[in-house]
């Protein structure tokens, strides 16, 4: 098991196989409990149950629920794997001076708009809150190229009333009602493609 990303005492990403299989790969995203806050762990149990409930529904522009376990020492969920993020994949463009077709603008913001109109039609809306180029997963090896929202782990059900006023999000990419602590909507969900 190779680490993709670790941030000690925090949440840990990992490249993962199912035992006894080549293929396919899975994301294990583990946050341990020693060290961290119980509002973490509340947290990332939410992030479970709102990936797990929207993989029942099937939309395909959401990276999918596999399955989840936790034990006295970690929460984990395991989802399906992305090799890259539309952050990695215009840093190496713009490494190779390569521009962007119209054609893939096109393909990556519809995709990312059907993910978020899927999020924004359930009969409770969901707001994912943290929309970048960090959290939008591509399949690059299909010439149809698959575009996914991933990390769920700032969604918030338009219901509730204490995640309306809650700053969430990552600076820099959150709406200006969200900074500003007014009552947020579904339209609270822009974002920017490209920095």
């Amino acid at each position: 098991m190779a680490a993709l990303t670790e941030v000690p005492g925090r949440t840990s990403v990992f490249k993962v196989l199912k035992a006894g299989q080549t293929r396919p790969y899975y994301v294990l995203k583990r946050l341990k409990k020693y060290g961290t806050a119980e509002h973490e762990h509340a947290k990332m149990r939410s992030e479970i149950e709102m990936m797990r409930q929207v993989t029942q529904m099937s939309c395909p522009y959401i990276v999918k629920y596999v399955d989840d376990e936790e034990d006295a020492e970690s929460i984990s969920v395991f989802m399906e794997y992305f090799s890259l993020s539309l952050r990695d994949l215009i840093l190496t463009r713009k490494s190779r001076r390569e521009a962007f077709s119209d054609r893939e603008i096109v393909h990556f913001m519809v995709s990312v708009a059907k993910g978020l109109e899927f999020l924004h039609n359930l009969p409770v809306p969901i707001l994912h809150r943290d929309i970048k180029s960090d959290n939008i997963f591509l399949d690059t090896e299909r010439s149809d190229c698959i575009v996914k929202i991933g990390d769920l782990g700032e969604c918030a059900l338009l219901n509730d009333e204490i995640n309306y006023l809650s700053v969430a999000g990552t600076p820099g990419f959150m709406d200006a009602s969200i900074l500003q602590k007014n009552p947020v909507s579904v339209l609270a969900d822009g974002m920017r493609l490209f920095f």
